[in-house]
């Protein structure tokens, strides 16, 4: 327990240590603690929040598992936070920018390639697709039949078997309409959208597959740059979402502790021999500015962390241990 104004000294003391295990305060749920508050995150926390989005958001554009990086030379976080302020914003540029016009590039091919996949079919047709549309008087279907039909109306078609599923256009008065979609229907007709294109459907298939060509070119380019970029700084980015992650739980701290106006509490647990040192730490850098109590266990109303401390042959199956249940305290 302290006052506000040795919060961060002693955050900072507890994670720097690495040894406190912190008990969550729940608000109304804790005796002795009537009028306290969940405390309230450090200045800046929203910030580094901020950060730490902005180099996921980095990592997920070049596709780095930061779980599958294998450790490098450590780097002091003094040093590592000079690089975040002098290359981090320059960084994020130039991936956003390569990763946008990567997306870009990939959303007009799967436009492209739906616009070839609906025009092919209309590409054995002898017809501009200008005249599929835009006449007040007649009907105009087209779409995949198993054979050709007979229309008894008055009529203009076109079939042909030499596309996958057959393929029929017929135009027709539009007072015989019913009819001739009765006729469809028995046939088992499966219309399709007429393509808002001009021109001939052929061409026009030609132009599409050309640019889809090209664009894949583009995004193998991108690709490569963006490649060329994760090999460079993977290392980098790893090393800012463990620093920045640290801070955002550091900043975040205080919403694990009871606090009024002017105090805090910080309860957890600590490992036996390592009190005596964690509590000479803590008051060295208040300057005695604090209250250390070490209180008695409730074996009955405590649920008490639990660390392993197996042999090395036996430490593979701690992670099995882990997505069962660890074993408590007592156990």
């Amino acid at each position: 327990a302290a006052s506000k104004d040795q919060l961060e000294p002693v955050i900072r003391e507890l994670y720097r240590s690495h040894v406190f295990h912190i008990e969550d305060f729940v608000e109304q749920k804790e005796e002795g603690y009537e009028g306290f508050r969940i405390g309230m995150p450090l200045a800046g926390a929203d910030s580094v929040s901020s950060d730490v989005l902005r180099v996921r958001s980095m990592s997920s554009a070049l596709g780095i598992d930061p779980g599958a990086v294998e450790a490098g030379a450590k780097t002091s976080s003094q040093t590592l936070r000079s690089r975040i302020d002098s290359e981090f914003s320059t960084l994020e540029k130039e991936i956003g920018g390569l990763n946008t016009d990567r997306n870009k590039r990939e959303t007009t091919v799967r436009e492209y390639e739906q616009r070839i996949s609906e025009l092919k079919p209309f590409a054995s047709a002898p017809l501009d697709m200008d005249l599929y549309r835009g006449y007040d008087r007649l009907s105009v279907f087209a779409g995949h039949i198993p054979g050709d039909v007979t229309f008894t109306v008055p009529h203009e078609k076109f079939f042909t078997d030499t596309v996958p599923g057959n393929f029929l256009v017929v135009a027709v008065p539009s007072e015989n309409r019913d009819d001739v979609e009765q006729t469809l229907l028995e046939a088992r007709f499966q219309a399709v959208p007429i393509p808002e294109e001009t021109g001939s459907a052929k061409e026009r298939v030609a132009w599409y597959t050309s640019e889809v060509t090209r664009l894949n070119a583009e995004i193998e380019s991108i690709s490569a740059r963006l490649i060329e970029k994760k090999d460079a700084h993977t290392a980098f980015l790893v090393a800012c979402d463990e620093l920045l992650t640290a801070e955002v739980e550091r900043s975040e701290a205080p919403l694990r502790f009871a606090t009024t106006e002017e105090t805090f509490v910080a309860e957890g647990w600590v490992l036996s021999e390592q009190v005596a040192e964690l509590s000479d730490s803590l008051r060295k850098a208040t300057g005695g500015k604090i209250f250390i109590n070490e209180v008695e266990i409730d074996y009955d109303r405590d649920a008490i962390p639990v660390k392993y401390d197996n042999p090395a042959f036996a430490r593979p199956t701690e992670l099995l241990m882990d997505v069962y249940s660890r074993p408590r305290y007592r156990e």
